[in-house]
Parts: structure tokens; sequence; C-alpha cells
């Protein structure tokens, strides 16, 4: 049996997805599996660890136009939950074009590292934590 440490776990699954953030990407970490297995306590650190890491990213002077974008979601048995609007409950619906929505989730442009830990209380359950989505100053969110 194979056991991984948590940064082992980040190193392998989230920190491609930050790369991935600079070159034009969107980014999405699940966690699913039996109820106890062990999902929070693997993914409360790595949300931290990708906001941290994307900070030093948007350090870099070719960034400096670049602005970060942060919204949190939990999944948890068939309901949704927003967690940086005090756990509002929400739907996922798909578009006309096929296009996948949660409506009415929160989008935050946090202001520093602390405001990028909201992820750190999701409960047991699939917690999907859309890390960050970098865009251009004049993109469309």
């Amino acid at each position: 049996m194979v056991v991984w440490c948590v940064l082992q776990v980040y190193r392998v699954t989230v920190e491609p997805l930050v790369h991935t953030l600079f070159n034009n990407g969107k980014a999405t970490c699940f966690a699913y599996g039996q109820t106890g297995s062990g999902k929070t306590y693997t993914m409360s650190p790595l949300p931290i660890r990708a906001a941290a890491d994307i900070l030093r990213y948007l350090e870099r002077p070719e960034l400096r136009d670049v602005e970060l974008y942060v919204s949190c979601f939990e999944i948890y048995g068939n309901k949704v939950f927003d967690l940086l609007n005090m756990r509002k409950k929400l739907n996922i619906l798909e578009d006309g074009k096929k296009k996948v929505c949660v409506v009415g989730l929160k989008v935050r442009r946090p202001a520093s590292q602390p405001d990028t830990r909201p992820a750190q209380h999701c409960r047991a359950g699939a917690a999907a934590c859309v890390a960050a989505v970098a865009e251009r100053q004049n993109s469309d969110i």
C-alpha cells in the first residue's frame, strides 16, 4: 500500500492545474468518495497551497495585467453550496449552448492570500473548489 503525504498529492494533482491557469486554461479540482474516506482531510490544504502558488505567479512582471478571480462550491449529495456566500444553495444548469453553469455562484477578486482560504471550511462530501481563474484585465469573466 502506497501512502502519500498531502504535499505529494498537491504536486501530482493540483500543481499542474496552477500552471494550466497561466497558459489560457481553467482548472477545477474534485474530490469524491465514500463518507469518511478522507476527502476533507486531503483537500483542505490544497486550495491554500494553490493560492500561494498562483499569487507567486502573479508577482511576475509579465503578468502585471492579469487579475485573479476565485469561486468555491461544494457538491454534497444532490445539493450544491456556494462556499463564498454563506453556503447559499445553488443550481447547476446547462444553457442553450450546452455550457454547464453554476447559477448564482459568487465570483470574487481576492484582495490578499487570506481571502483565498474559504475552501478550508469544506466539509465531507464532494468538494469542488474552483481554485482560481486568472483572466486578462479586459476579458470576460
